[in-house]
């Protein structure tokens, strides 16, 4: 065999294995990278900034909405805040329009979970779930929080907490702990 035939064969070989080497990596579920359930830093905020920016806007409503003399929504329409694991995503919508930069798809490859937690015990709900305010202060009638949770193959995870008061979302690269409600310390005062 030449020196030739050699150097090709070599050259061959490392491109071959050049080939195989990226669609592993590219395809790997452990692999680092977007979608691929082992959620990256960058990816973590980005979808955690706009989870907390939708929270934060419904929120926004919330207090500018017009109550009635018992603390609860006058208008005859309410903006809902909607979680579809159909679809994937959040949002808000309002007059039956999902209002503009109020909508956000959940990381890929991730599995979601939605609790509805109360004193009493913790509730996991499915399908489409729409959230919408009774009124200001309810949350003290009724003490109550929404938890949604997306892990991935990896350690870490993406996490909503919606109680009656405020929202926020987050990322932690720890075990998953769950919220807790402290119990009812004191009554609606009227």
């Amino acid at each position: 065999m030449t020196n030739k035939s050699r150097i090709k064969i070599v050259i061959v070989t490392f491109f071959i294995a050049a080939v195989l080497f990226s669609l592993f990596f590219r395809w790997n579920k452990y692999s680092p990278g977007w979608g691929k359930g082992d959620i990256s830093v960058s990816e973590a905020s980005y979808y955690v900034g706009r989870m907390d920016s939708i929270l934060k806007n419904w929120i926004q409503i919330r207090d500018n909405a017009n109550f009635n003399d018992d603390g609860y929504y006058a208008d005859s329409y309410q903006s809902y805040l909607i979680f579809d694991f159909a679809k994937q995503a959040m949002w808000i919508e309002d007059s039956g329009w999902i209002l503009q930069d109020n909508y956000v798809e959940f990381p890929a490859g991730m599995k979601w979970t939605f609790y509805h937690i109360t004193p009493n015990g913790m509730t996991e709900l499915t399908g489409r779930i729409i959230l919408k305010y009774r009124g200001f202060d309810t949350n003290r009638q009724t003490q109550e929080a929404f938890y949604l949770i997306g892990s991935g193959g990896g350690k870490g995870y993406v996490n909503c907490q919606i109680y009656g008061q405020n929202s926020s979302a987050g990322y932690s690269k720890n075990e998953i702990s769950m919220p807790q409600l402290n119990p009812r310390i004191s009554k609606r005062k009227d």
